[in-house]
Protein backbone atom coordinates (compact mmCIF):
# COMPACT_ATOMS: atom_id res chain seq x y z
CA UNK A 1 0.00 0.00 0.00
CA UNK A 2 1.70 3.25 -0.98
CA UNK A 3 1.68 5.89 1.93
CA UNK A 4 0.61 9.34 1.54
CA UNK A 5 2.81 12.01 0.88
CA UNK A 6 3.42 15.10 2.40
CA UNK A 7 0.02 17.46 2.40
CA UNK A 8 2.41 20.37 1.65
CA UNK A 9 2.89 21.18 -1.90
CA UNK A 10 4.73 23.82 -4.11
CA UNK A 11 3.98 24.75 -7.21
CA UNK A 12 6.74 25.43 -9.79
CA UNK A 13 5.87 29.17 -10.11
CA UNK A 14 5.46 28.84 -5.89
CA UNK A 15 8.75 27.02 -5.64
CA UNK A 16 10.28 30.08 -8.41
CA UNK A 17 8.99 32.77 -6.15
CA UNK A 18 10.01 31.10 -2.78
CA UNK A 19 13.69 30.72 -3.97
CA UNK A 20 13.73 34.66 -5.28
CA UNK A 21 12.84 35.80 -1.90
CA UNK A 22 14.84 33.82 -0.40
CA UNK A 23 17.72 34.94 -2.20
CA UNK A 24 17.23 38.38 -1.41
CA UNK A 25 16.85 37.83 1.94
CA UNK A 26 20.33 35.78 1.89
CA UNK A 27 22.38 38.58 0.53
CA UNK A 28 21.91 40.60 3.65
CA UNK A 29 23.77 37.93 5.39
CA UNK A 30 27.46 36.05 5.95
CA UNK A 31 28.04 33.84 2.68
CA UNK A 32 28.20 30.04 3.80
CA UNK A 33 31.15 28.01 4.70
CA UNK A 34 31.58 26.44 1.37
CA UNK A 35 33.25 22.49 0.83
CA UNK A 36 36.87 21.77 0.59
CA UNK A 37 37.75 19.24 -1.41
CA UNK A 38 41.26 16.86 -2.09
CA UNK A 39 42.00 13.58 -1.82
CA UNK A 40 40.00 12.15 1.25
CA UNK A 41 37.03 9.90 2.27
CA UNK A 42 34.34 12.94 3.14
CA UNK A 43 34.53 16.74 3.14
CA UNK A 44 33.30 19.72 5.49
CA UNK A 45 32.99 23.14 5.78
CA UNK A 46 36.12 25.15 5.11
CA UNK A 47 34.76 28.40 6.33
CA UNK A 48 36.37 30.43 3.24
CA UNK A 49 33.49 31.45 0.88
CA UNK A 50 34.80 29.97 -2.33
CA UNK A 51 36.48 31.59 -5.12
CA UNK A 52 37.80 30.56 -8.63
CA UNK A 53 41.34 28.92 -8.13
CA UNK A 54 43.58 30.86 -10.12
CA UNK A 55 45.58 27.68 -11.43
CA UNK A 56 42.53 24.91 -12.34
CA UNK A 57 45.20 22.12 -12.29
CA UNK A 58 46.01 22.71 -8.48
CA UNK A 59 44.89 20.29 -6.05
CA UNK A 60 41.89 20.87 -3.63
CA UNK A 61 42.59 20.95 0.21
CA UNK A 62 40.96 18.25 2.18
CA UNK A 63 39.70 18.25 5.66
CA UNK A 64 37.49 15.40 6.90
CA UNK A 65 33.63 15.60 8.41
CA UNK A 66 30.27 15.92 7.45
CA UNK A 67 27.96 18.50 4.69
CA UNK A 68 25.74 18.61 7.37
CA UNK A 69 25.26 17.46 10.66
CA UNK A 70 22.11 18.51 12.49
CA UNK A 71 24.57 18.07 15.73
CA UNK A 72 26.10 20.99 14.67
CA UNK A 73 25.60 24.88 14.62
CA UNK A 74 23.83 25.86 11.23
CA UNK A 75 26.71 28.08 9.17
CA UNK A 76 23.74 30.91 9.07
CA UNK A 77 20.25 31.69 10.37
CA UNK A 78 17.61 29.97 8.84
CA UNK A 79 16.62 33.13 6.64
CA UNK A 80 12.54 33.14 5.85
CA UNK A 81 10.50 32.29 4.09
CA UNK A 82 11.25 28.46 4.82
CA UNK A 83 11.61 26.21 3.45
CA UNK A 84 12.43 26.94 0.07
CA UNK A 85 11.94 24.02 -1.07
CA UNK A 86 9.17 21.47 -0.50
CA UNK A 87 9.93 18.59 -2.98
CA UNK A 88 6.36 17.50 -3.25
CA UNK A 89 3.63 17.13 -6.28
CA UNK A 90 2.16 20.21 -7.30
CA UNK A 91 -1.14 20.86 -6.52
CA UNK A 92 -3.09 19.40 -9.66
CA UNK A 93 -2.96 21.98 -13.12
CA UNK A 94 -4.34 21.02 -16.60
CA UNK A 95 -1.58 20.10 -19.10
CA UNK A 96 -3.40 21.49 -22.52
CA UNK A 97 -1.62 20.96 -25.65
CA UNK A 98 -1.30 23.51 -28.05
CA UNK A 99 -3.54 23.60 -30.82
CA UNK A 100 -1.97 21.80 -33.90
CA UNK A 101 -0.37 24.79 -36.17
CA UNK A 102 2.75 24.82 -38.00
CA UNK A 103 4.04 28.14 -39.23
CA UNK A 104 7.34 28.58 -40.66
CA UNK A 105 9.62 30.99 -39.06
CA UNK A 106 10.11 34.46 -41.21
CA UNK A 107 13.58 34.54 -40.11
CA UNK A 108 15.90 33.97 -42.96
CA UNK A 109 19.58 33.97 -40.98
CA UNK A 110 22.17 35.14 -43.35
CA UNK A 111 25.14 33.41 -44.84
CA UNK A 112 27.51 33.07 -41.58
CA UNK A 113 31.02 32.81 -41.60
CA UNK A 114 33.15 30.12 -41.85
CA UNK A 115 33.13 28.30 -38.15
CA UNK A 116 36.62 27.92 -36.68
CA UNK A 117 38.06 24.28 -35.31
CA UNK A 118 37.64 23.26 -31.73
CA UNK A 119 34.36 22.33 -30.79
CA UNK A 120 34.26 20.48 -27.19
CA UNK A 121 32.92 16.56 -27.38
CA UNK A 122 29.66 16.29 -26.32
CA UNK A 123 29.64 13.98 -23.20
CA UNK A 124 29.39 9.82 -24.01
CA UNK A 125 26.71 7.77 -22.78
CA UNK A 126 26.41 3.89 -23.10
CA UNK A 127 23.97 2.29 -25.41
CA UNK A 128 20.80 2.03 -24.34
CA UNK A 129 20.27 -1.41 -22.20
CA UNK A 130 17.61 -1.35 -19.99
CA UNK A 131 17.74 -3.57 -16.74
CA UNK A 132 15.05 -5.23 -15.42
CA UNK A 133 14.78 -3.73 -12.11
CA UNK A 134 15.82 -5.84 -9.12
CA UNK A 135 15.47 -4.46 -5.89
CA UNK A 136 17.64 -5.27 -2.84
CA UNK A 137 16.39 -7.58 -0.22
CA UNK A 138 13.96 -5.89 2.17
CA UNK A 139 14.74 -6.11 6.15
CA UNK A 140 18.98 -6.00 5.11
CA UNK A 141 18.89 -2.62 6.68
CA UNK A 142 17.66 -2.22 10.63
CA UNK A 143 15.11 -0.28 11.09
CA UNK A 144 16.11 3.54 11.43
CA UNK A 145 14.60 4.98 14.42
CA UNK A 146 12.50 7.82 14.18
CA UNK A 147 13.96 9.93 17.18
CA UNK A 148 17.56 9.97 15.45
CA UNK A 149 19.20 11.53 12.43
CA UNK A 150 18.87 9.62 8.82
CA UNK A 151 22.78 9.34 7.94
CA UNK A 152 23.09 10.14 4.06
CA UNK A 153 26.18 9.54 1.56
CA UNK A 154 27.04 11.60 -1.75
CA UNK A 155 29.73 10.21 -3.81
CA UNK A 156 31.23 12.90 -5.74
CA UNK A 157 34.71 12.64 -7.94
CA UNK A 158 36.41 15.43 -5.69
CA UNK A 159 40.15 14.54 -6.54
CA UNK A 160 39.59 13.31 -10.04
CA UNK A 161 42.32 13.80 -12.45
CA UNK A 162 40.73 16.86 -14.62
CA UNK A 163 40.36 20.02 -13.61
CA UNK A 164 36.70 20.33 -15.23
CA UNK A 165 35.65 17.70 -13.40
CA UNK A 166 36.95 18.66 -9.89
CA UNK A 167 35.10 22.05 -10.24
CA UNK A 168 31.92 19.89 -10.92
CA UNK A 169 32.28 17.92 -7.95
CA UNK A 170 32.72 20.97 -6.16
CA UNK A 171 29.34 22.51 -7.51
CA UNK A 172 27.42 19.37 -6.81
CA UNK A 173 28.59 19.32 -3.33
CA UNK A 174 27.53 22.61 -2.65
CA UNK A 175 24.17 22.80 -4.06
CA UNK A 176 24.24 19.74 -2.01
CA UNK A 177 25.01 21.11 1.24
CA UNK A 178 22.71 23.90 0.48
CA UNK A 179 19.49 22.33 -0.37
CA UNK A 180 20.46 20.44 3.33
CA UNK A 181 20.53 23.67 4.95
CA UNK A 182 17.58 25.32 3.32
CA UNK A 183 15.48 22.60 3.85
CA UNK A 184 16.52 23.04 7.28
CA UNK A 185 15.80 19.15 8.16
CA UNK A 186 17.32 18.26 11.63
CA UNK A 187 16.84 14.74 11.21
CA UNK A 188 19.82 14.39 7.88
CA UNK A 189 23.70 13.71 8.24
CA UNK A 190 24.44 14.46 4.80
CA UNK A 191 28.20 13.32 4.18
CA UNK A 192 30.59 13.13 0.86
CA UNK A 193 32.60 10.99 -0.31
CA UNK A 194 34.97 11.14 -2.44
CA UNK A 195 35.47 8.25 -5.41
CA UNK A 196 38.26 9.86 -7.64
CA UNK A 197 36.42 9.38 -10.98
CA UNK A 198 37.75 5.48 -10.55
CA UNK A 199 35.20 2.71 -10.33
CA UNK A 200 37.25 1.00 -7.67
CA UNK A 201 37.50 4.29 -5.19
CA UNK A 202 33.71 4.71 -5.91
CA UNK A 203 33.53 0.89 -4.76
CA UNK A 204 35.79 1.51 -1.61
CA UNK A 205 33.49 4.96 -1.13
CA UNK A 206 30.23 3.15 -1.02
CA UNK A 207 31.95 0.32 1.43
CA UNK A 208 32.94 3.29 3.65
CA UNK A 209 29.85 5.31 3.52
CA UNK A 210 27.52 2.24 4.37
CA UNK A 211 30.15 1.21 7.06
CA UNK A 212 29.29 4.53 8.64
CA UNK A 213 25.81 3.95 8.67
CA UNK A 214 24.33 5.72 5.23
CA UNK A 215 20.98 4.32 4.88
CA UNK A 216 20.94 6.22 1.26
CA UNK A 217 23.58 7.16 -1.44
CA UNK A 218 23.65 10.16 -4.02
CA UNK A 219 25.40 9.81 -7.27
CA UNK A 220 28.01 8.77 -7.87
CA UNK A 221 28.64 10.66 -11.39
CA UNK A 222 29.89 8.71 -13.74
CA UNK A 223 28.40 5.49 -15.38
CA UNK A 224 31.60 2.92 -14.67
CA UNK A 225 31.46 4.26 -10.58
CA UNK A 226 27.64 4.13 -10.88
CA UNK A 227 27.81 -0.24 -12.39
CA UNK A 228 30.78 -0.64 -9.46
CA UNK A 229 28.54 0.87 -6.66
CA UNK A 230 25.30 -0.69 -7.35
CA UNK A 231 27.75 -4.28 -7.12
CA UNK A 232 28.23 -3.10 -3.89
CA UNK A 233 25.07 -1.74 -2.43
CA UNK A 234 22.49 -4.52 -3.64
CA UNK A 235 23.79 -7.32 -0.88
CA UNK A 236 23.73 -4.67 1.77
CA UNK A 237 20.14 -3.08 0.85
CA UNK A 238 20.93 0.48 0.13
CA UNK A 239 19.32 2.21 -2.59
CA UNK A 240 21.26 4.55 -4.99
CA UNK A 241 20.09 7.87 -6.37
CA UNK A 242 22.98 8.23 -8.97
CA UNK A 243 23.33 11.63 -11.47
CA UNK A 244 24.71 8.65 -14.29
CA UNK A 245 22.58 9.12 -17.02
CA UNK A 246 23.81 5.92 -18.89
CA UNK A 247 20.02 3.13 -18.64
CA UNK A 248 22.66 0.09 -18.76
CA UNK A 249 23.86 0.70 -15.17
CA UNK A 250 20.41 1.03 -13.69
CA UNK A 251 18.05 -0.79 -12.16
CA UNK A 252 18.75 -3.22 -9.17
CA UNK A 253 17.91 -0.06 -6.68
CA UNK A 254 19.51 2.30 -8.85
CA UNK A 255 17.90 5.28 -10.37
CA UNK A 256 19.08 8.49 -12.14
CA UNK A 257 18.16 11.94 -11.42
CA UNK A 258 20.00 12.87 -14.25
CA UNK A 259 18.38 14.89 -17.79
CA UNK A 260 17.81 12.05 -19.84
CA UNK A 261 18.52 12.46 -23.53
CA UNK A 262 15.16 10.17 -24.38
CA UNK A 263 12.85 12.37 -22.19
CA UNK A 264 14.32 15.55 -23.73
CA UNK A 265 14.05 14.27 -27.13
CA UNK A 266 10.48 12.67 -26.94
CA UNK A 267 9.03 16.10 -25.43
CA UNK A 268 10.55 18.09 -28.05
CA UNK A 269 9.23 15.80 -31.11
CA UNK A 270 5.78 15.36 -29.70
CA UNK A 271 5.61 19.48 -29.36
CA UNK A 272 6.77 19.84 -32.81
CA UNK A 273 3.90 17.33 -34.05
CA UNK A 274 1.28 18.98 -31.91
CA UNK A 275 2.32 22.27 -33.76
CA UNK A 276 2.21 20.37 -37.52
CA UNK A 277 5.57 19.42 -38.05
CA UNK A 278 5.38 15.85 -40.17
CA UNK A 279 8.76 15.15 -41.36
CA UNK A 280 12.23 15.07 -39.83
CA UNK A 281 15.86 14.91 -40.48
CA UNK A 282 18.36 13.59 -37.41
CA UNK A 283 21.82 15.12 -36.92
CA UNK A 284 23.67 12.74 -34.49
CA UNK A 285 26.72 11.97 -33.08
CA UNK A 286 28.67 9.17 -33.54
CA UNK A 287 28.96 8.51 -29.82
CA UNK A 288 26.94 5.73 -27.72
CA UNK A 289 25.07 9.82 -26.40
CA UNK A 290 23.94 9.71 -30.22
CA UNK A 291 22.68 6.51 -30.71
CA UNK A 292 20.58 7.20 -27.54
CA UNK A 293 19.29 10.15 -29.37
CA UNK A 294 18.42 8.13 -32.19
CA UNK A 295 16.95 5.16 -30.93
CA UNK A 296 15.08 7.80 -28.80
CA UNK A 297 13.58 9.86 -32.08
CA UNK A 298 13.01 6.91 -33.97
CA UNK A 299 10.22 5.63 -31.35
CA UNK A 300 8.99 9.07 -30.04
CA UNK A 301 8.88 10.15 -34.10
CA UNK A 302 6.90 6.56 -34.32
CA UNK A 303 4.41 7.84 -31.77
CA UNK A 304 3.90 11.36 -32.63
CA UNK A 305 3.39 10.14 -36.34
CA UNK A 306 6.35 12.46 -37.84
CA UNK A 307 7.84 10.94 -41.30
CA UNK A 308 12.66 10.41 -40.49
CA UNK A 309 13.08 11.40 -44.23
CA UNK A 310 16.82 11.89 -43.76
CA UNK A 311 19.65 10.51 -40.47
CA UNK A 312 22.66 11.66 -40.53
CA UNK A 313 25.40 10.98 -38.32
CA UNK A 314 28.16 12.99 -37.46
CA UNK A 315 31.94 13.03 -36.38
CA UNK A 316 33.38 15.19 -34.50
CA UNK A 317 35.21 16.50 -36.73
CA UNK A 318 35.38 19.71 -38.46
CA UNK A 319 35.81 18.64 -42.02
CA UNK A 320 33.68 15.86 -42.07
CA UNK A 321 30.63 18.16 -40.44
CA UNK A 322 31.35 20.90 -43.41
CA UNK A 323 31.58 17.58 -45.84
CA UNK A 324 28.27 16.34 -44.51
CA UNK A 325 26.38 19.60 -44.13
CA UNK A 326 27.40 20.02 -48.02
CA UNK A 327 26.05 16.61 -49.38
CA UNK A 328 22.70 17.06 -47.22
CA UNK A 329 21.76 20.63 -48.33
CA UNK A 330 22.16 19.30 -51.82
CA UNK A 331 20.03 16.24 -51.04
CA UNK A 332 17.60 18.58 -49.37
CA UNK A 333 17.62 20.85 -52.32
CA UNK A 334 16.00 17.80 -54.06
CA UNK A 335 12.98 17.33 -51.47
CA UNK A 336 12.25 20.56 -50.10
CA UNK A 337 9.03 19.03 -48.24
CA UNK A 338 11.57 18.46 -44.89
CA UNK A 339 10.02 20.31 -42.36
CA UNK A 340 12.73 20.35 -39.61
CA UNK A 341 16.05 19.19 -38.55
CA UNK A 342 17.12 18.19 -35.15
CA UNK A 343 20.53 18.62 -34.04
CA UNK A 344 22.11 16.49 -31.23
CA UNK A 345 24.98 18.90 -30.18
CA UNK A 346 25.83 21.52 -27.85
CA UNK A 347 28.74 24.12 -27.62
CA UNK A 348 30.67 24.39 -30.75
CA UNK A 349 29.56 21.52 -32.46
CA UNK A 350 25.76 22.61 -32.75
CA UNK A 351 27.25 26.23 -33.71
CA UNK A 352 29.30 24.49 -36.66
CA UNK A 353 26.35 22.51 -37.58
CA UNK A 354 24.40 25.04 -38.04
CA UNK A 355 26.17 27.47 -39.82
CA UNK A 356 27.28 24.95 -42.25
CA UNK A 357 23.75 23.91 -42.84
CA UNK A 358 22.62 27.65 -43.39
CA UNK A 359 25.21 28.24 -45.29
CA UNK A 360 24.03 25.26 -48.05
CA UNK A 361 20.72 26.75 -47.77
CA UNK A 362 18.88 24.77 -45.09
CA UNK A 363 17.54 28.06 -43.52
CA UNK A 364 15.48 28.65 -40.43
CA UNK A 365 12.87 30.49 -42.67
CA UNK A 366 12.45 26.82 -44.53
CA UNK A 367 12.61 24.74 -41.88
CA UNK A 368 12.64 24.25 -37.98
CA UNK A 369 15.28 23.40 -36.11
CA UNK A 370 15.08 21.54 -33.03
CA UNK A 371 17.25 20.02 -30.23
CA UNK A 372 17.44 18.48 -26.83
CA UNK A 373 18.55 19.66 -23.59
CA UNK A 374 22.30 20.49 -24.72
CA UNK A 375 21.05 23.62 -26.21
CA UNK A 376 20.63 25.41 -23.18
CA UNK A 377 23.57 26.93 -22.57
CA UNK A 378 24.72 30.54 -23.69
CA UNK A 379 26.66 29.92 -26.85
CA UNK A 380 23.50 29.23 -28.77
CA UNK A 381 22.83 32.60 -29.01
CA UNK A 382 26.28 33.09 -31.08
CA UNK A 383 24.05 31.50 -34.03
CA UNK A 384 22.12 33.50 -36.05
CA UNK A 385 21.00 30.19 -37.81
CA UNK A 386 19.14 29.12 -34.71
CA UNK A 387 17.27 31.68 -33.81
CA UNK A 388 13.53 30.74 -33.79
CA UNK A 389 14.84 26.75 -32.80
CA UNK A 390 12.95 24.77 -30.23
CA UNK A 391 14.42 22.98 -27.93
CA UNK A 392 13.42 20.68 -24.58
CA UNK A 393 14.56 21.86 -21.07
CA UNK A 394 13.79 22.11 -17.40
CA UNK A 395 11.46 25.74 -16.65
CA UNK A 396 14.15 28.77 -16.83
CA UNK A 397 12.68 30.60 -14.41
CA UNK A 398 13.13 27.51 -11.46
CA UNK A 399 16.89 27.42 -13.03
CA UNK A 400 17.74 31.01 -12.65
CA UNK A 401 16.05 31.26 -9.02
CA UNK A 402 18.54 28.48 -8.00
CA UNK A 403 21.22 30.09 -9.27
CA UNK A 404 20.50 33.69 -8.21
CA UNK A 405 20.27 31.50 -4.49
CA UNK A 406 23.44 30.00 -5.45
CA UNK A 407 25.61 32.87 -6.29
CA UNK A 408 24.80 34.66 -3.16
CA UNK A 409 25.15 31.93 -1.39
CA UNK A 410 28.95 30.77 -2.41
CA UNK A 411 29.51 34.23 -4.83
CA UNK A 412 30.10 32.00 -8.20
CA UNK A 413 27.47 30.47 -10.69
CA UNK A 414 26.85 26.97 -9.78
CA UNK A 415 27.61 24.16 -12.71
CA UNK A 416 24.27 23.49 -14.58
CA UNK A 417 24.15 19.76 -13.34
CA UNK A 418 24.44 21.64 -10.02
CA UNK A 419 20.26 22.01 -10.33
CA UNK A 420 20.67 17.63 -9.47
CA UNK A 421 22.34 17.71 -6.50
CA UNK A 422 19.97 20.09 -4.98
CA UNK A 423 17.27 18.22 -5.45
CA UNK A 424 18.92 15.06 -4.87
CA UNK A 425 19.11 15.79 -1.12
CA UNK A 426 15.35 17.25 -1.12
CA UNK A 427 14.30 14.19 -2.30
CA UNK A 428 15.76 12.15 0.23
CA UNK A 429 14.36 14.85 3.06
CA UNK A 430 10.97 14.23 1.54
CA UNK A 431 11.26 10.57 1.65
CA UNK A 432 12.46 10.65 5.57
CA UNK A 433 9.86 13.24 6.33
CA UNK A 434 7.10 10.55 4.96
CA UNK A 435 8.50 8.13 7.17
CA UNK A 436 8.69 10.16 10.09
CA UNK A 437 4.93 11.02 9.53
CA UNK A 438 3.92 7.38 9.34
CA UNK A 439 6.51 5.89 11.25
CA UNK A 440 8.09 3.80 8.90
CA UNK A 441 11.39 2.46 9.57
CA UNK A 442 12.36 2.46 5.87
CA UNK A 443 12.19 5.47 4.29
CA UNK A 444 14.43 5.02 1.16
CA UNK A 445 12.92 1.93 0.17
CA UNK A 446 11.54 0.76 -3.58
CA UNK A 447 8.42 1.50 -3.23
CA UNK A 448 8.73 4.96 -1.51
CA UNK A 449 11.34 6.15 -4.41
CA UNK A 450 8.73 5.07 -6.92
CA UNK A 451 5.52 7.07 -5.76
CA UNK A 452 3.87 7.78 -8.90
CA UNK A 453 3.02 11.20 -7.78
CA UNK A 454 7.14 11.88 -8.02
CA UNK A 455 8.28 14.87 -6.72
CA UNK A 456 8.74 18.75 -7.80
CA UNK A 457 11.51 20.77 -7.27
CA UNK A 458 14.06 23.11 -8.93
CA UNK A 459 14.22 21.04 -12.10
CA UNK A 460 10.98 20.88 -12.28
CA UNK A 461 8.79 17.51 -11.47
CA UNK A 462 10.32 14.34 -12.04
CA UNK A 463 9.20 10.60 -11.32
CA UNK A 464 11.52 7.41 -10.73
CA UNK A 465 10.75 4.68 -13.14
CA UNK A 466 11.11 0.69 -12.23
CA UNK A 467 13.82 0.30 -14.50
CA UNK A 468 16.02 2.77 -12.76
CA UNK A 469 15.02 5.62 -15.37
CA UNK A 470 13.10 8.85 -14.49
CA UNK A 471 10.42 10.97 -16.23
CA UNK A 472 10.35 14.66 -15.98
CA UNK A 473 7.70 17.45 -16.94
CA UNK A 474 10.06 19.76 -19.26
CA UNK A 475 9.40 23.03 -21.13
CA UNK A 476 9.56 23.80 -24.58
CA UNK A 477 11.87 26.77 -25.14
CA UNK A 478 12.46 29.09 -28.39
CA UNK A 479 15.66 30.35 -29.07
CA UNK A 480 15.87 34.36 -29.26
CA UNK A 481 18.51 37.17 -29.63
CA UNK A 482 19.88 37.04 -25.99
CA UNK A 483 17.38 34.50 -24.32
CA UNK A 484 15.24 31.91 -24.41
CA UNK A 485 11.49 32.14 -24.53
CA UNK A 486 8.88 30.07 -22.75
CA UNK A 487 6.60 28.68 -25.91
CA UNK A 488 5.16 25.59 -23.83
CA UNK A 489 5.60 26.00 -20.62
CA UNK A 490 6.43 22.21 -18.51
CA UNK A 491 3.84 20.28 -16.61
CA UNK A 492 3.17 20.57 -13.41
CA UNK A 493 1.86 17.28 -12.35
CA UNK A 494 1.94 13.63 -13.39
CA UNK A 495 -1.07 11.33 -14.25
CA UNK A 496 -1.47 7.90 -13.51
CA UNK A 497 0.63 5.32 -15.11
CA UNK A 498 -2.47 3.52 -16.34
CA UNK A 499 -3.81 6.56 -17.77
CA UNK A 500 -1.18 6.97 -20.17
CA UNK A 501 -0.75 4.35 -21.95
CA UNK A 502 1.55 3.15 -24.55
CA UNK A 503 3.50 6.34 -26.34
CA UNK A 504 0.68 8.64 -24.30
CA UNK A 505 1.65 12.02 -22.78
CA UNK A 506 2.62 11.04 -18.38
CA UNK A 507 1.65 14.37 -17.86
CA UNK A 508 -1.12 16.90 -16.72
Amino acid sequence: MSRPRLPLALTAKAVAAAMMTFAASACAQQPPAPVAYGTGQSLQPSGQPIRPAVDPNAPFSFQMGPIYDPGEAPARPAPQPAPVYAPQPAAPSPYVAPAPSYAAPSYAAPAPNHPQPGYAPQPGYAQPGYVQPGYPQPGLQPPLRTDQPAPIAILLPTSDSRAGVRRLAESLANAAKLAAEDIGDRNVILTAYDDGGDPAKAAAAARQAMDDGARLILGPLFSANTQAVRRETAPRGVNVISFSTDAGVLGQGVWSIGFLPETETRRILTYAAQRGLASLALFTPQTPYGAVVRAAAQRAATDARIQILDSQNFAQDFQAIEAQAKSFGAQYSRNPQLQGVMLAAGGQTLQALASFLAYNDVLPSKVKFLGPGSWEEDDVFREATLRGGWFAAPDPDLRKAFETRYESAYGVKPDPLARLAYDAVATAAALLEDARRTGDPSPFDAQDILDPNGFSGVTGVYRFLPDGRNERGLAVLEVGRREFTVVDPAPKTFVPSTEAGFGGSPFR
